[in-house]
């Protein structure tokens, strides 16, 4: 059953209205983000150091980092089918070598959100 208030006999009619309204954004600022070159090239090199670190001569810790790169590490190529390989032995990316897309993630997971409430009674 629903119940709603009932007035009273010769009384003033009140109405109540209420809004409220926010927003959110970052405290701080937020850090610079590594472009798709970087973020390759630095994967590149964390692998390479990994294999260093097991005892790997610099040529095999590079090979194995250059194969391992895309199929093992990020499982996913921007670079696409022309480059199975997008950084070589040298811990760069190759000649020619460009991204399929370049979608700023960053800005879309950070950018503001807005709050609005209202009451009427």
């Amino acid at each position: 059953m629903i119940t709603t208030k009932s007035g009273e006999l010769n009384s003033k009619t009140a109405v109540n209205f209420s809004a409220n309204y926010g927003y959110t954004g970052r405290a701080v600022k937020d850090y610079e983000y590594l472009s798709q070159q970087e973020y390759y090239e630095l994967q590149w090199e964390a692998i390479r150091n990994t294999q260093l670190d097991q005892g790997k001569s610099a040529g095999d810790a590079a090979q194995y980092a250059t194969d391992y790169l895309v199929d093992g590490a990020l499982k996913v190529n921007i670079f696409g089918t022309n480059y199975p390989k997008p950084v070589g032995l040298d811990g760069k990316l190759v000649a020619g070598a460009t991204s399929l897309w370049n979608d700023n993630w960053g800005e879309a997971i950070a950018r503001r959100g807005y709050a609005s409430n209202m009451t009427l009674v």
